[in-house]
């Protein structure tokens, strides 16, 4: 894994390969081990939304790890976050400790014009924590963050609160 100083997130000189059996990954141990899913324009999503994840360009062969095995969120620094947005975060409990649960990391729609919308549910609807018969319900909406990233996998919108619209 080649690393500077400017691309401490990043693994570079990796190569993908398609065949019958769909894509592969080589060039670095844990990314070989990874599915690999095409999500438009190049990108992959590599891993699973649990973790181990990490988003790659198969042109220029630079990937960027998001999730490590353990659910945590990795590869992000305190300026990827607005924090000033995010002070309004119901249950920040997560986002603070950066550990991604419930519905894992996931993304709005594939990349398109060169970037993707990743989202991060901080906190699941009410009705995630109620049994069949309704009983622990809590009275709350799902809460969710988002940021975008670009093609050359950097955060171009910081983490903030998503509003519906």
């Amino acid at each position: 894994m080649n690393k500077t100083k400017e691309d401490v997130n990043f693994i570079t000189g990796l190569t993908f390969c398609s065949d019958e059996r769909g894509i592969t990954c080589q060039g670095h141990p844990l990314l070989e081990k990874l599915s690999v899913h095409p999500i438009g324009e190049g990108m992959l999503w590599v891993g699973s939304s649990h973790g181990p994840l990490f988003f790659a360009n198969s042109f220029t062969g630079k990937a960027r790890q998001l999730l490590d095995e353990n659910s945590n969120l990795v590869g992000f620094d305190d300026k990827d976050f607005d924090w000033e947005k995010l002070k309004t975060v119901k249950h920040p409990y997560d986002l603070h400790h950066r550990h991604v649960d419930y519905g894992g990391l996931g993304r709005w729609a594939d990349f398109s014009n060169g970037t993707c919308c990743l989202c991060w549910m901080l906190y699941p609807d009410g009705r995630y924590f109620a049994d069949e018969d309704g009983y622990g319900m809590e009275d709350n909406d799902e809460e969710n963050i988002c940021c975008v990233i670009d093609s050359d996998l950097r955060i171009v919108t910081p983490w903030h609160p998503m509003r519906d619209r």
